[in-house]
């Protein structure tokens, strides 16, 4: 019997034709019909079926079932078939909450009230201003740490920056302010002033924020502290993409009192600091000679390198100590 180049127990190739190997593939679900048999990323399925046609993934995995395979979706843990990426930073719209051209400035920043007297309170005015090249609105002003308060809001005047908890809108390279209160309490203190804003021309509802970083530094004498962070830089090199990998990071207090310490997690999403022990949180005590370690967990979202910082802050007069992060998401080949 023949059927066309095919006869019943051969088969026929036509010169120059490419031969793919079969592989056994656990995607059973398409039958397209397409002669051809292309087959780009050589994976075993064929590109009338494959749910990522330029990188290998045999196995189809597409865990939000959004028709784009986890190897080359920009939002793997959230359906998104359009793949929209309105800040073009590789990751999702559907699961990315910062839009990356949005960019906000502060100064100063940290903000640092010198050691006080007694109770009696300091002020310092922060500026908060639109490094973006269009208007951006400010959406939420959030404030944290016992010993810090706002000013009571004034009404706004021309010609001079209002009140970011107004909610302005900023035009490029224009400015809010906030005016934050110190009331020292006989300990070091550590706050942060915390200032989000969207943009209606790029990216709508999607925003981003900037962080200022508040010391107050009450009445420790400066020669007892002594704060020691270790290692200083951790580099996790090439971590393939949908993988995590871990590293540890040691704070030892080499004073002769007890001290406070607080750290401050990295920014990004892609940086995780973990506890190991009940009494080594984030805002822990460490005996004089004592140490805490943290677990520092680097999660890859995206094919790119990232980087952030973590900080530890203390009585310590070099605080906050910096450990700096990088790691690179990498696809298998």
């Amino acid at each position: 019997m023949v059927l066309g180049d095919f006869q019943a127990g051969k088969s026929k190739v036509r010169e120059g034709q490419k031969v793919n190997k079969l592989r056994p593939s656990p995607f059973q679900s398409c039958n397209v019909f397409n002669s051809d048999q292309n087959d780009i990323d050589e994976d075993g399925v064929g590109d009338v079926c494959d749910n990522c046609l330029d990188l290998a993934n045999q196995d189809q995995a597409d865990r939000d079932s959004d028709g784009y395979g986890d190897v080359c979706d920009n939002c793997i843990y959230a359906s998104n078939s359009d793949q929209a990426d309105c800040d073009g930073d590789g990751l999702g719209d559907m699961c990315d909450q910062r839009n990356d051209d949005l960019v906000l400035g502060a100064e100063p920043s940290p903000v640092i009230f010198e050691f006080s007297l007694g109770n009696e309170p300091r002020q310092q005015t922060v500026s908060i201003y639109n490094v973006s090249p269009w208007p951006v609105q400010v959406s939420d002003v959030v404030l944290s740490g016992d010993a810090y308060w706002l000013s009571p809001l004034l009404p706004c005047q021309e010609g001079q920056p209002c009140n970011c908890r107004w909610q302005p809108v900023l035009q490029p390279q224009e400015r809010c302010i906030e005016e934050v209160n110190y009331g020292p309490t006989g300990a070091w203190e550590y706050g942060l002033l915390k200032v989000w804003a969207i943009s209606e021309e790029y990216c709508p509802g999607i925003g981003n924020y900037v962080n200022v970083r508040l010391v107050g530094k009450g009445l420790v004498h400066p020669k007892s502290i002594r704060i020691d962070v270790q290692p200083e830089v951790i580099d996790f090199g090439s971590v393939p993409l949908g993988t995590q990998a871990s590293e540890y990071f040691w704070v030892y207090n080499n004073g002769t009192v007890e001290q406070s310490i607080e750290i401050v997690p990295p920014a990004l999403e892609e940086f995780e600091v973990q506890t190991l022990d009940e009494q080594c949180i984030l805002t822990a005590t460490i005996s004089p000679g004592d140490s805490c370690r943290y677990r520092v967990v680097f999660i890859t979202l995206q094919e790119s390198e990232s980087q952030d910082v973590i900080e530890v802050h203390s009585g310590d007069l070099d605080s906050p100590d910096v450990i700096e992060l990088t790691g690179v998401g990498e696809r298998l080949p």
